[in-house]
């Protein structure tokens, strides 16, 4: 992997299956903050073994992350989360940007963004690749749409700006808000950051679907606890707490 010749953190790809696939390969050659990016992803990977649709113009990137096994869950996918919304409203006339637990970011009630956290051991460390796909200004001839929010089309940067942003800087100023990030999270300060991602929480108030088998538990969404998993409350009054997404359907249209 050749790095980018003025940003030594950089490492682009003509054309990748998958710039998370690309960095978990080479782990044990990366370092904290490196960074692995391409303009054409062939077969990108979302949650629960989703296709990741990268279109020309959206950002494809993964980040190398140094972080203690005991500290991985639903907060760095939500930190990465936090580092999109600042980066995005940075770069646009975006109103506040919104987080759907744990792992996508809403523009008014449209996808403009989705994270895969993946890791593994390297040596005596941890190590998480952190995959951000952010639409940028996208050409889609049909934009994709997701059929876990009611099939609503994505949202980009451009659409929310005067003019399209350089894809460079909004990647420099992503992984400068994703480093701030997971620096706190590092220094035990993760309470600093969880009331600005809790006012970002767009499924407060949402009709979830849990699917856990052998039945499925209607409930609402309910904020975000203190170790970063959702809380959602039950018909019956109780309250139950999500660590995984994976089986989790929202049942209304993502506002914000």
């Amino acid at each position: 992997m050749q790095r980018h010749p003025d940003l030594n953190w950089l490492i682009p790809l003509p054309s990748c299956e998958s710039t998370n696939s690309s960095a978990l390969e080479a782990l044990e050659r990366l370092s904290h903050g490196d960074c692995v990016w391409t303009t054409e992803q062939t077969a990108g990977r979302g949650q629960a073994g989703r296709n990741w649709a990268s279109d020309s113009g959206v950002l494809t990137a993964s980040f190398v992350i140094e972080l203690e096994e005991g500290l991985l869950g639903p907060a760095m996918s939500l930190c990465a989360g936090l580092a999109v919304a600042h980066c995005v409203e940075d770069h646009s006339t975006c109103p506040l940007v919104h987080i759907k637990w744990p792992n996508d970011c809403f523009v008014n009630g449209l996808k403009i963004a989705g994270i895969l956290c993946e890791g593994k051991r390297c040596g005596d460390g941890f190590r998480m690749v952190v995959g951000i796909g952010l639409n940028v200004d996208p050409s889609w001839h049909t934009p994709p749409t997701d059929s876990h929010f009611n099939g609503r089309p994505p949202i980009s940067i451009a659409e929310c700006s005067e003019e399209s942003p350089d894809m460079l800087c909004v990647l420099q100023s992503l992984r400068g808000y994703l480093l701030e990030s997971v620096g706190l999270i590092k220094a035990d300060r993760w309470q600093v950051i969880l009331p600005d991602i809790r006012k970002r929480d767009c499924l407060i108030g949402q009709n979830i679907l849990v699917e856990q088998e052998p039945q499925a538990l209607h409930g609402i969404g309910a904020g975000i606890d203190e170790d970063g998993s959702l809380l959602i409350r039950l018909p019956d009054g109780g309250c139950m707490s999500c660590s995984s997404s994976f089986n989790l359907r929202v049942m209304d249209t993502i506002h914000g």
